[in-house]
């Protein structure tokens, strides 16, 4: 269920860093345009542009993730589906913004699809799934503390074992090195 988990997480971040990240560069030319003549501020901007991109977002992200949890054998209780479906909604969100960032500070496309991996793959290396937080240098633990993925990968993974009567030779909270639920 880990290897399940971890690449919805992944999936669902790629997805959305990289649609919006390549639309930015090419808007470039009408936000100088439009900023320079003073009908809007960057910030306005940039919370349309949020809003603007958040139905078809909300649309893709609830359609994928409602169908795919109940495909696969997980614990299907209320409880959990809501934590899935809330954690996996807030890290689109934070993929979105992250997305604007990187395009809005790349000159064209091409450098941030270049640019987006660059950033993106350190944060899914040291997402959890790969090394737990145990297992990295102290000198490369920052990524992990800075990484969405791993903040994801986490709280979708203490809510599938934290309640569930599991029959396993370890506890696969602690494989992960994952302390529990926060919000208890």
């Amino acid at each position: 269920l880990n290897g399940f988990y971890f690449f919805v997480v992944i999936c669902e971040f790629f997805t959305n860093i990289l649609a919006v990240g390549e639309t930015l560069p090419v808007e470039r030319h009408v936000f100088l345009r439009e900023t320079g003549s003073a009908m809007f501020s960057p910030l306005e901007y940039v919370n349309i542009k949020f809003i603007a991109t958040l139905p078809l977002f909300t649309f893709a992200t609830l359609h994928w993730n409602i169908i795919l949890f109940w495909i696969v054998d997980v614990n299907h209780s209320a409880e959990n589906f809501g934590w899935f479906i809330l954690t996996i909604y807030v890290l689109s969100f934070v993929a979105t913004s992250m997305g604007m960032m990187i395009g809005s500070v790349a000159k064209d496309v091409e450098t941030t699809m270049l640019s987006i991996p660059m950033i993106s793959l350190p944060l899914v290396t040291f997402g959890g799934y790969y090394s737990n937080i145990n297992s990295i240098s102290w000198a490369f633990r920052w990524f992990a503390y800075c990484s969405p993925v791993r903040y994801a990968f986490e709280a979708v993974a203490v809510s599938e074992y934290d309640n569930a009567n599991l029959h396993f030779f370890f506890d696969p909270l602690e494989e992960l090195a994952f302390t529990g639920p926060p919000w208890k």
